[in-house]
């Protein structure tokens, strides 16, 4: 596509850092960009829509204001930037894909990062098994990378980009996150789409830890939660949730439970959205300390958003729960991790030298252990490590409160039940 550009004259709009990075690009394989196209901003190389009298292309870089933007132009002489489909593409080809989302999809699930990915993956293929058409929304956020692992991973699973949404007709959306974007729930909402939340993992419902109000799972109408725990956080709209428990915690469960030949931590670093993040440094020093007081060898998962920075030798390259799988012991602060190791038959220390207030992880019922400091680390890490045949059976009814293990119907199966009743008859 670059090649129809070469001794053209183009301009790029609006002026904004997607257009900026494209000029650098293009200019690099010798392609002249004549300026920027904005209707609100000034200064030199910008002019306005009215200005621009002969030109070959316009490259418009705004997934959010493409449709406005392209007004000001002749159709004809539009290209678009978008890196889900290709890097340049006509506006004619993109109004072609546009006209073929329409009518797709019944249930559009609104994810943000490779773990929503998993669930929802998990669920539409339930769906599909019963008729129902669904496909992820790829948001634009802080994660991106995260979330394309994601998908990935799940290349049966269809995608459609999330500028595309107002453009599909849909009749359910399921957001695994409600609070990132509330602006296209609550516009669902008004086009009498039914929007319902599916809880995707440990959630601390009162944001007891968090600087900021994010009211978990009260913009959507109806919720699908993990288990007892999260019902008592939504008596207010009871009549409206149902237990479903967390779709990949069926197989993490029922997995075989293998300990390696010599003893490894796998240390969970989870300091993520404003929530401690000035306590990371102190945290890792006292599990590195604990462990290389008792002669362990760890490794570190580091949570895709946390931003510290670790050696690499000490970096685990592998996913998450795979690490896990080849560990002998889980430590993490509040965290699904802790939920999720548990049911992959790995024992679990909770540290929380930095008083984390949420409630969740306080009382254990003996199915992991918690530290404060670094001798009560070490001797947990001692205690469990010497436990670890018994942590599936002592972990029982913790992750029944908190997942519903102990319903025969898989989570998945539910959910798609749940959904499809919604989707069909507006009721649980």
């Amino acid at each position: 596509m670059h090649k129809i550009l070469k001794n053209k004259t183009i301009y790029l709009a609006p002026f904004n850092d997607l257009s900026q990075k494209l000029f650098h690009k293009l200019s690099e394989t010798g392609i002249d960009i004549v300026g920027f196209v904005d209707s609100y901003r000034t200064g030199n190389g910008i002019v306005q829509p009215a200005e621009i009298k002969d030109y070959d292309y316009v490259v418009i870089s705004s997934p959010e204001y493409w449709t406005e933007i392209s007004l000001n132009f002749d159709n004809e002489k539009i290209l678009l930037t978008h890196s889900q489909l290709q890097p340049l593409i006509r506006y004619s080809e993109y109004m072609d894909y546009l006209d073929n989302c329409r009518k797709k999809y019944d249930i559009l699930f609104l994810v943000y990062n490779k773990s929503n990915v998993q669930d929802a993956s998990i669920v539409i293929r339930e769906l599909n098994l019963n008729g129902y058409s669904a496909a992820i929304i790829e948001t634009n956020n802080q994660d991106r990378d995260n979330l394309r692992a994601g998908l990935l991973e799940n290349k049966d699973i269809p995608v459609v980009i999330k500028e595309f949404v107002p453009y599909i007709d849909f009749k359910t959306l399921v957001c695994l996150i409600d609070w990132a974007d509330r602006k296209l729930i609550r516009d669902s909402q008004e086009k009498g789409i039914k929007t319902i939340g599916l809880v995707d993992g440990i959630e601390d419902f009162e944001d007891a830890d968090y600087a900021y109000d994010r009211q978990a799972y009260k913009t959507v109408e109806y919720v699908l939660v993990s288990g007892r725990n999260d019902m008592r956080h939504l008596e207010y709209k009871k009549d409206k949730c149902s237990i479903v428990g967390l779709p990949k915690m069926h197989n993490l469960w029922t997995s075989l439970v293998e300990y390696p030949t010599e003893n490894l931590v796998a240390i969970n670093l989870n300091f993520t959205y404003g929530s401690f993040e000035d306590m990371r440094e102190m945290w890792l020093g006292q599990v590195i300390e604990a462990c290389e007081s008792l002669n362990i060898n760890y490794i570190i998962c580091q949570h895709h958003a946390d931003r510290g920075e670790i050696p690499d030798i000490k970096k685990s390259r592998e996913d998450v729960y795979t690490t896990i799988k080849k560990s002998s012991l889980v430590i993490s602060r509040f965290s699904t991790v802790i939920s999720e190791a548990l049911a992959l038959g790995k024992p679990v220390v909770y540290h929380n030298p930095h008083h984390e207030k949420v409630q969740l992880y306080k009382n254990p019922s003996g199915a992991f252990s918690i530290s404060d400091d670094v001798e009560s680390l070490k001797s947990m890490i001692t205690y469990e490590i010497s436990n670890n045949s018994t942590v599936r059976e002592r972990a029982k009814d913790f992750l029944d409160a908190q997942f519903n293990i102990r319903e025969a119907e898989k989570p998945a199966v539910l959910a798609a039940k749940k959904i499809i009743n919604i989707t069909k008859e507006g009721k649980l």
